[in-house]
């Protein structure tokens, strides 16, 4: 992977690699575009309104995945039927229970997904009774 210093017209299909926050005194303030975004043609004006002439993107190398996409896989790997996915962002995921019932986690497999260098799944306790709704992964 690199880290490129590209003029913002110049990075349509380019990855960002920071946050870019916005700030409107009184109204607005947070991540107008957040790290991992892709950038798109319409993106480019609200950029340079932001005053970013230049942007830090990233470029994968072909056997790189993107932190969202590497999340996704993840999730779908741990996820049982009972579980819903929200996300990605920032390569995060959580996961919900679809339904009361009792949690089931698969410690070995979680042990070893966790064992992945930069890879943290952090779950409810095994036999933990769940709510619909209720976050049980992330």
């Amino acid at each position: 992977m690199k880290i490129q210093h590209l003029e913002t017209e110049k990075a349509v299909g380019c990855i960002i690699c920071h946050d870019i926050t916005k700030i409107e005194k009184g109204a607005f303030k947070g991540a107008l575009f957040r790290k991992g975004h892709r950038i798109r043609p319409q993106d480019v004006d609200v950029l340079l309104d932001l005053g970013k002439n230049h942007i830090y993107t990233l470029e994968l190398d072909a056997d790189d995945v993107h932190e969202d996409d590497a999340g996704t896989r993840i999730a779908r790997a741990l996820a049982g039927p009972g579980l819903e996915l929200s996300g990605p962002s920032e390569g995060r995921l959580d996961l919900t229970a679809r339904h009361a019932g009792l949690l089931k986690i698969d410690v070995n497999r979680l042990q070893r997904i966790n064992s992945v260098t930069d890879v943290v799944v952090a779950t409810l306790h095994n036999n933990s009774p769940v709510q619909p709704g209720e976050k049980v992964a992330g």
